[in-house]
């Protein structure tokens, strides 16, 4: 009895440990869970910023794991930055180098996209897939290291690593995937919005450069102004401008940027060797678009009397051709105390847009007075042309049960109407504009470029269409000097239920044809156009269209077109065609629009852009 007593004692002591563990184990799990939950809500809330988002990605990972060694890099073609570099709870600078796919752990992890768990180095280094790039006189003994996925491509990874063996386990690894799965999504989204605020940097960049080169009436005048754009954009300490003189095969210095009265005479009347040389012989090929040259010896040689730099500055020289439609015009160069690295993508589409605008104004100077103005305008229209249809959809989105239309008629060869889509992924929807500038031809088509370049971005987070229209103003004011303004109706559409959330800043109120009781609505919010005011107060609206439904949305280029006798279009005309032909397709009635507006003006001038978005939602009425 004794012994059968010991060993129901060890039963109930062996049952409570069990259970003990089971009771340990789940709050550790839902302590687990509640650290996750908060994390993914403060990486959703965190600003729209790379390095932000990494430094909070790192905090949240902290409450979680163990973060004494941590790694948090970010690939960029065959580039990798670790932005985040913590060793021994010291954090170190970032660094950067090259890594391509398959070289090392990391390369590993990129080319495969699988995490790996390593609980010691030491016994399992013949077992790893891919030995470890480092080298290191105090190497970890273990380590976690997960990938950074976005769709089907690898965009960086996170590890953790320990000095002693078995310091993790597939705990550690399940945790810290889940950190990078919500890490990858927040950085995906940053860096599609800081591309976009890149591209509306750019283009607000190429705006004032278009600005102030076509102010200039001389070539005197656009010889000073050229000479000082670029190295103030990019921040170069010295720019020179050479004019190459054909009938004498030999570059001519005529400004210089950064350089001192004296320097400036040496340099002039020094160039008849620069056509030999191999920096300034390149530009005459048809690829060249950027040429560089580094080192103090490099530098001089390709052009001796250039000043001297201190040591132990090294020097670089980087040469930007002039090209018109008769050939090579000129050169811009860029002289800098010391080696500049490969220039990113946003310095290069500002260093070759800069130097085809400075080339194209170059060129009308050098023409006749007479036909200085037309030919420069007509370079201005053909790039611009191509620019502003670059930027408008070349076809509009396809969603089951929707009908989607649009049409865009600029009055002159460029024009500030514009209309956009996107596909707001994170809820499933899609976002819509329709805007009108307020001014014509070039211009307006430039503010029309850096216009919709912010709105896109403003509106990319997913934010209602007020906060989105209202973060847009501010931009628009904050980066435009021009005095233009546009007004806007920008909607958010859920394809599944028919809502439509909206705000108008200004613009034509759309129509919306309501199939149930066959009626049309205005639809109108309090606002005013985007860049009257640096503050603006807007509102939004929330709409239905159900199946049969039509919204039609247009600029004013629809209802005042006029006729020969000077009567408008009108909206009561556009309202009576979408009654009557509500039961077109959305094509037959754009269609039916444009017909009607051509025959109204039929022989009189366009004074103003016409465009038109509409949407149908499919039902069981269509012709």
């Amino acid at each position: 009895m004794q012994i059968l007593a010991g060993f129901g004692l060890n039963a109930l002591v062996a049952l409570v440990r069990r259970a003990t563990r089971r009771i340990v184990f789940q709050r550790r799990s839902v302590h687990e869970l509640a650290l996750l939950n908060a994390a993914s809500r403060a990486l959703i809330h965190s600003e729209l910023d790379v390095d932000a988002l990494c430094e909070q990605i790192y905090c949240e990972a902290s409450k979680i794991v163990d973060t004494s060694s941590f790694h948090l890099g970010l690939f960029d073609g065959d580039h990798y930055t670790l932005v985040i570099r913590v060793q021994d709870r010291v954090r170190l600078p970032p660094v950067s180098f090259d890594l391509s796919a398959g070289d090392g752990l990391i390369g590993w992890i990129r080319q495969t996209g699988t995490a790996l768990l390593v609980e010691d180095f030491l016994r399992e280094m013949e077992q790893l897939p891919a030995r470890p790039r480092y080298q290191s006189a105090r190497p970890p003994r273990s380590g976690v290291y997960v990938p950074l996925i976005a769709g089907s491509h690898v965009i960086g990874s996170i590890s953790i690593q320990s000095y002693q063996p078995h310091a993790f386990g597939a705990n550690d690894l399940r945790l810290l995937s889940l950190i990078a799965d919500q890490a990858a999504v927040v950085i995906t989204r940053a860096r599609a919005y800081r591309a976009q605020q890149e591209e509306a940097w750019t283009l607000n960049a190429l705006l004032q450069v278009a600005e102030q080169i076509g102010q200039t009436n001389s070539l005197d005048e656009w010889l000073a102004t050229a000479v000082e754009i670029l190295p103030r954009l990019i921040a170069a300490p010295r720019c020179y401008v050479l004019l190459w003189e054909s009938a004498q095969a030999q570059f001519h210095l005529r400004a210089a940027y950064g350089v001192d009265l004296q320097q400036n005479q040496q340099l002039r009347g020094t160039c008849d060797a620069l056509a030999s040389q191999r920096l300034l012989s390149q530009l005459h090929t048809a690829e060249a678009r950027i040429i560089t040259i580094t080192g103090s010896g490099q530098r001089q040689a390709a052009w001796p009397c250039l000043p001297p730099l201190p040591q132990p500055h090294d020097g670089s020289l980087v040469a930007l051709p002039l090209r018109g439609r008769s050939g090579l015009l000129g050169a811009l160069l860029l002289d800098y105390d010391d080696p500049v690295p490969p220039l990113d993508p946003l310095q290069t589409s500002l260093c070759v847009g800069s130097a085809r605008q400075v080339a194209t104004a170059l060129e009308s100077l050098l023409l006749t007075r007479e036909a200085e103005f037309a030919a420069r305008l007509e370079e201005e229209l053909r790039v611009a042309r191509e620019i502003q249809t670059a930027l408008l959809p070349a076809t509009t989105p396809k969603l089951p049960g929707w009908q989607i239309e649009a049409a865009w008629r600029s009055a002159r060869i460029v024009g500030g109407d514009f209309f956009d889509f996107w596909r707001l992924e994170e809820r499933q929807t899609l976002g819509f504009v329709i805007a009108d500038v307020s001014d014509k031809g070039v211009p307006a088509a430039l503010f029309m470029a850096m216009a919709r370049s912010l709105v896109r971005a403003a509106a990319l987070d997913g934010s209602p269409p007020d906060l989105a229209l209202t973060r847009a103003n501010r931009w628009i004011s904050r980066d435009s000097e021009s005095g233009m303004f546009v007004t806007i109706f920008y909607a958010i559409l859920d394809p599944a239920s028919g809502q439509l959330d909206y705000c108008v800043a200004g613009h034509n109120p759309p129509l919306h044809y309501r199939a149930a009781d066959a009626t049309l609505h205005a639809l109108r919010t309090p606002g005013i156009a985007l860049g009257v005011l640096d503050e603006v107060t807007l509102h939004a609206a929330t709409t239905h269209l159900a199946p049969d439904d039509i919204l039609v949305c247009y600029t004013d280029g629809v209802t005042e077109a006029i006729d020969e006798e000077e009567h408008e279009f009108g909206v009561e005309r556009l309202r009576t065609i979408i009654q009557h032909n509500h039961r077109a397709t959305a094509a037959k009635l754009k269609h039916t629009i444009l017909s009607a507006l051509a025959q109204h003006s039929h022989g009189q001038p366009t004074f103003d852009d016409v465009t038109l978005v509409i949407l149908k939602r499919s039902g069981n009425g269509m012709l």
